[in-house]
């Protein structure tokens, strides 16, 4: 279960406990649990804030601010230090409707909770970097705590394997035979030898090009939609980079639509309702979403010796191909993953695994086994494979 859907049950479970009080307190002097829906609204905020403003955490926090009005009586009348020796019969219906909204709340928010992506179980590590700037001037790593964050750099990779550590004796001695072996391989090249030795140069690591995976996801997703995706390009071999840009500049809407909580569940809705539409949002800020890929080629730090492949969703504003021209030196190929065979909803992401409600008002069902996740990964892996060979 996700941190998401856990926020959301917390809330729902408070917002429980202080309407179902007048089934279990009686005789009531100081009614202190009057104040646990207001909490339970502020911490619906957050989550909005946090996690943005999907149907959800828009349900549930409207259904919190009901429950915090309905208790404003209650709540004044404890800070005033009121004494109430039972509860109204008008409460206690009204009460017992919230209560079972609530009930109701926790089915829909457990029916529709997406399924935890265990980077553990498919070897795979997530490095997170925080970049302060902007569009005009570039981003830098964040330094200190007080900067502004702006823009946030994510990386997967399938973890290294430490070598089994040799306990005791054959340890040290295995050590000792290895400085052995170095300080005659050092000794010899330092009498004149022209090359090292062949154990010598056993020990010297070779750097290996890494196959590289730039990702921008579209306006419609977050990172979080793709991660099954990424851990399975992980597991593969390949090393995952996407970002997601929070320069105020980067304007879709111009109006309050473009705020960070915002923008995402307001642009799925102007693409749900036309796609016309929305690609002639895109269009308008076609300057800034370059910018995007160029950033994300620049904060990944890639080097020409290295294979890498630009992949977005469904680049209705045509930057993809521009930029690989741009940066031919440095990358190998692109890839737009909404053409991907067998995708069924090309342009949100896989959100039969990642966001089960939007999958249904896809008209999808909800998936647990990261089917559709695994397979536009496989997609991609195919031309990438056949522009290393």
């Amino acid at each position: 279960m996700t941190s998401y859907t856990l926020s959301l049950l917390l809330v729902l479970f408070m917002l429980v406990i202080s309407n179902a009080r007048f089934m279990f307190l009686q005789k009531v002097k100081a009614d202190s649990l009057s104040v646990m829906p207001l909490v339970a609204f502020l911490i619906s905020l957050l989550i909005i804030f946090a996690y943005g403003i999907p149907t959800q955490s828009f349900l549930v926090a409207l259904l919190a601010l009901f429950v915090t009005i309905w208790n404003v009586r209650a709540m004044l009348r404890f800070f005033s230090r009121v004494v109430i020796d039972h509860y109204e019969p008008l409460f206690i219906l009204i009460s017992s409707i919230n209560l079972l909204l609530c009930i109701a709340g926790i089915v829909f928010v457990f029916y529709f909770s997406p399924r935890k992506t265990d980077l553990k179980k498919y070897g795979v590590t997530e490095s997170v970097y925080k970049f302060t700037g902007n569009f005009d001037d570039g981003f830098r790593e964040i330094s200190n705590p007080f900067e502004l964050n702006t823009a946030t750099l994510w990386k997967f990779e399938k973890e290294a394997v430490v070598p089994a550590k040799v306990d005791g004796d054959a340890e040290d001695a295995s050590v000792q035979e290895s400085a052995a072996e170095i300080a005659e391989d050092t000794a010899g090249v330092a009498e004149g030898a022209s090359e090292p030795t062949e154990d010598a140069s056993l020990l010297i690591e070779k750097q290996t090009p890494r196959k590289i995976v730039l990702f921008v996801p579209p306006k419609t997703a977050v990172k979080d939609t793709y991660m099954p995706f990424f851990a399975k390009l992980a597991r593969d071999g390949y090393t995952v980079y996407t970002a997601e840009f929070h320069d105020k500049k980067e304007r879709l809407f111009n109006s309050f639509a473009d705020a960070r909580f915002l923008r995402q569940e307001t642009f799925i809705a102007t693409r749900m309702a036309s796609q016309e539409t929305g690609s002639a949002l895109l269009r308008s800020a076609k300057v800034l979403l370059e910018s995007e890929y160029e950033n994300l080629i620049k904060m990944a730090e890639i080097s020409a010796e290295d294979f890498v492949f630009l992949v977005t969703e469904e680049d209705l504003a045509e930057i993809l191909p521009k930029v690989q021209v741009q940066y031919s030196e440095l990358l190998d190929g692109c890839m737009d993953i909404s053409y991907a065979r067998g995708y069924s909803t090309p342009g949100y992401g896989p959100v039969e695994n990642t966001s089960p409600f939007l999958a249904y008002l896809l008209g999808k069902k909800k998936d647990n086994t990261f089917y559709m996740a695994s397979h536009i990964a496989g997609e991609l892996e195919k031309p990438m494979e056949a522009c290393m060979f």
